[in-house]
């Protein structure tokens, strides 16, 4: 179907930027053509009054007459509330900006050493002197902390039950001396922090229990306390260890008007990866979130078995009267521009294809997998080679010996990206780097092609073997690149967990779809639908 005209030098950015620029009441957009709507679709809540926004705190200047001594104010500032007639004062904390009562300097010094850990030496009259290396090192956390969006107000036990969890570190990690070590650079961790380091891994995996306890009942409370409906999505992932995972996710309104993207649940589908299995892991964590008066939509990819796994969800809560399933299962845009992609590399029997491929793929066999990918022509050969060069340590370590003495100093030490069939935009992601290290990649092949046995014969067969590109095929391959640019521009364009009600939000659906329809189209009718892009745009 043609698509409206637009100038084909239009960039997504500026599609979407003239969308984000509408003005509904400067328009003369008539009733058969609606105007848009906002950019931000909780743009109007902003507006919604909030006790938090209401109270705003200002500074209060030192009086010279009244000498500051308590160390407390090495680490907070006197504020008062703006336009207060009452004349209350407050300690602001300059690390969490918690807030207390300024009439005494007891509940600060608490604050400081429960929540952060910090010695105020209180009753000395002299205020406290922090050394160089403490400085230092509290603002390289300081700057870290900001840098993470990490709360400041955490205690030891939550900050190593987040390092433990999140960098992926063994429990008796924490019980090493050469961990307890690190602490010993401040002089005053040894008395600080170092007493309280648990000397048991079993006490590390106790605290974690606990802080996901907890964690579990603040977003329990969070969903409960959510302004309007709730929406899930989920997928399957395979973890390091081998447990096939399904990933629930809530996308909600906190009762603050924040747009939130929470993992509620992580379980193990048992048995085949049927609609039915992973449809019950998740009217588990439904269940257990007591989310089935909530439930508002499921954004899921496009496989068969999220549509038998919407189904079972809502016949076994009993809401298939109140949600219709062809209304409540929305397709992740995302999952769609990868599926048209496809289509553009490998053709309309894509599908296929790939069913073939993967089970290839699932032998040993080097040479039948070869096979499989040269039937795709240029990409096929390219995959080989960048598999090849991939394919040992000794390899490997050749074509970085040619990347390294590039003059380039970006070049350097970069290495081929081969091409994943279930990874979205790899195959870009491959074209990008294998024309970008080209010259490395052509010297490689020919110094393999140049050894020789002692009956003078090749003696690497196997890039032997592998077709070899020549410099048309480089300019086909550079011109294949420049048409998938799109698909990648899009692609990531849309992911997202933003918070300002850009990328990935619902307003950017259409314009992307059609600008990346129009792009199509242009590539069509540029190259002709007899040529390898033209087709492949037709395909897409």
């Amino acid at each position: 179907m043609p698509r409206s005209s637009s100038p084909s030098s239009s960039s997504l950015s500026d599609i979407l930027t003239d969308v984000e620029s509408f003005d509904p009441e400067s328009s003369t957009a008539t009733n058969s053509n609606p105007p848009l709507p906002p950019t931000n679709a909780f743009t109007a809540l902003g507006s919604i009054p909030s006790r938090k926004r209401a109270l705003v705190y200002v500074g209060v200047e030192k009086d010279p007459k009244r000498p500051r001594t308590s160390a407390i104010w090495v680490y907070g500032r006197e504020v008062r509330l703006e336009n207060s007639t009452n004349g209350q004062r407050f300690w602001e904390c300059n690390l969490c900006h918690t807030r207390l009562t300024a009439s005494a300097t007891t509940n600060a010094g608490t604050h400081l050493r429960k929540i952060h850990m910090i010695k105020t030496n209180s009753d000395s009259p002299t205020p406290f002197t922090l050394t160089v290396m403490d400085q230092q090192l509290q603002g390289v956390e300081q700057q870290q902390l900001n840098n993470t969006s990490l709360p400041q107000n955490l205690s030891l036990q939550e900050r190593l039950v987040r390092f433990v969890t999140i960098c992926h570190i063994p429990y008796n990690a924490i019980t090493s001396k050469h961990f307890r070590s690190l602490f010993l650079c401040s002089p005053t961790a040894t008395t600080e922090i170092l007493p309280y380091l648990p000397t048991s891994h079993n006490t590390i995996q106790a605290w974690t229990q606990k802080e996901f306890d907890k964690s579990q009942k603040m977003v329990w409370n969070m969903l409960k306390k959510s302004q309007g409906a709730i929406n899930l999505s989920f997928d399957l992932w395979t973890s390091p260890n081998g447990l096939g995972l399904n990933a629930i996710i809530a996308h909600f309104v906190d009762s603050e008007y924040n747009i939130r993207t929470i993992l509620i649940g992580l379980r193990e589908v048992m048995g085949e990866h049927s609609g039915e299995n992973i449809g019950q892991t998740v009217v588990e964590v439904i269940r257990e979130f007591q989310l089935e008066a909530s439930l508002n939509v499921f954004v899921l990819d496009n496989a068969r078995s999220n549509d038998t796994a919407v189904y079972y969800i809502l016949n076994e809560l009993d809401l298939e009267d109140t949600h219709l399933e062809d209304h409540c299962r929305l397709r992740c845009l995302g999952h769609i521009i990868n599926l048209a992609a496809q289509d553009f590399i490998f053709g309309k029997n894509s599908k296929e294809w790939l069913k073939e491929h993967t089970a290839v793929e699932n032998t040993d066999d080097l040479e039948e997998q070869q096979k499989s990918w040269v039937s795709q022509g240029l990409i096929g050969h390219l995959q080989n080679l960048v598999s090849l060069i991939r394919s040992s340590p000794q390899r490997r370590q050749a074509f970085r010996n040619l990347a390294g003495g590039d003059s380039d100093n970006k070049k350097q030490n970069l290495m081929v990206i081969q091409n994943n069939t279930t990874r979205w935009n790899s195959t870009y992601i491959m074209l990008n780097r294998a024309l970008e290290l080209k010259d490395q990649i052509q010297v490689y092949v020919n110094n393999c092609l140049a050894k020789r046995d002692s009956k003078g014969q090749i003696a690497d067969k196997p890039i032997h073997k592998i077709a070899q590109l020549s410099e048309e095929d480089w300019l086909s391959l550079r011109a294949l690149k420049d048409a998938l640019q799109p698909f990648h521009e899009a692609t990531m364009l849309l992911q997202s967990n933003s918070k300002e009600g850009f990328y990935g939000f619902l307003w950017e659906c259409l314009p992307v779809i059609e600008w990346l329809m129009q792009t199509l189209e242009n590539a069509t009718n540029s190259n002709g639908i007899h040529t390898r892009i033209g087709l492949s745009a037709n395909d897409a």
